[in-house]
């Protein structure tokens, strides 16, 4: 059955993933990753945010799969939660540009009034507030290592004594933090590191 064309093919596979088949999801998940994640790398021009709205957007798929209508066929849901993720994600970005920039200008003292002043606290308290959750987002073990290594201060040679791991582990974490990192914060990264 053509995928386009609904018929009792089509059908079925949308009663399938309304009802939580896993094997109809995998099958589902299996046809439809690569080309959504190639629509997102074209649109958003990074492969690591690309993988994670794509991840994301099967996720809400999933859990709001009892919405499923029959009259469409399943992949144009995944399209619009897609969509709209990475919409919002460039939403984020041009308002956390905006941020950076009022904070370019208040470190260059163009910055006169107290409100003004006010409002750059709270723009930098809301970057920082992004940082974290960035932070958060990374692997517990990622997250720890690179806790160790920004907050606590500790070189790489003390947290592989300290965790019990070899020195190069401890510099790959570090490494892939940061890519992490930077491909999720975008252009505020260079002012964290």
């Amino acid at each position: 059955m053509n995928e386009g064309t609904p018929g009792a093919g089509q059908y079925y596979s949308t009663e399938a993933l309304r009802g939580g088949s896993q094997i109809a999801f995998r099958d589902f998940y299996e046809k439809y990753w690569e080309p959504m994640f190639l629509w997102a790398c074209r649109f958003l021009q990074n492969e690591e945010e690309a993988k994670d709205l794509v991840a994301d957007s099967f996720i809400k798929f999933w859990e709001n799969r009892s919405r499923l209508n029959y009259r469409y066929p399943p992949h144009f849901y995944l399209h619009k939660i897609l969509k709209n993720s990475m919409i919002n994600s460039i939403q984020r970005k041009k308002n956390l540009h905006s941020k950076l920039v009022a904070l370019q200008d208040a470190a260059r003292g163009n910055i006169c009034s107290p409100s003004d002043n006010a409002a750059s606290l709270l723009e930098e308290k809301e970057l920082r507030h992004e940082l974290e959750k960035a932070i958060d987002s990374l692997p517990v073990r990622m997250k720890e290592i690179f806790r160790m290594s920004r907050n606590g201060h500790m070189s790489v040679p003390e947290i592989s004594e300290t965790l019990h791991l070899s020195s190069q582990t401890v510099k790959n974490q570090l490494t892939t933090a940061l890519k992490l990192l930077r491909a999720r914060l975008g252009s505020v990264f260079h002012l964290f590191f």
